[in-house]
């Protein structure tokens, strides 16, 4: 028989197991459900580009608005911090950029199996 706090710990941990999972879920949920309305979306508009924009432009008012209202607390902009993450957001908005311009010529499907297979790549060039 467990003592009571083997048991307690072993409670924390099914309990953090299942807030993993869960956590889990809703990201493929919610990121599936993203590349679906991309593609509507890209479907729809003759450039990717104005979609990748207008996603940008909704989150830069709803983050900015979330800090006047008081919902949110977030550094002010100083250049000196903000250069330092020049590179991360010019690859990030590449990258987003090519996942919409994927999206604009091939099926969900697919552009869902070259995302999983990103892991595998970024094995292969770690051992190397």
């Amino acid at each position: 028989r467990l003592r009571p706090p083997t048991e307690l710990l072993m409670r924390e941990k099914q309990e953090d197991a299942a807030e993993v999972a869960a956590a889990v879920i809703t990201y493929c949920f919610c990121s599936g459900g993203m590349l679906v309305i991309n593609k509507i979306a890209v479907s729809h508009t003759p450039s990717p580009a104005l979609v990748t924009l207008c996603q940008f432009a909704s989150c830069t008012v709803l983050v900015y608005g979330g800090k006047l209202t008081g919902l949110l607390r977030t550094d002010d902009f100083e250049w000196r911090k903000v250069k330092y993450f020049l590179i991360y957001v010019l690859s990030f908005s590449i990258g987003t950029w090519t996942n919409i311009k994927v999206l604009q010529d091939a099926n969900v499907e697919t552009v869902i199996v070259f995302r999983s297979c990103t892991p595998l790549a970024v094995c292969i060039f770690d051992h190397f």
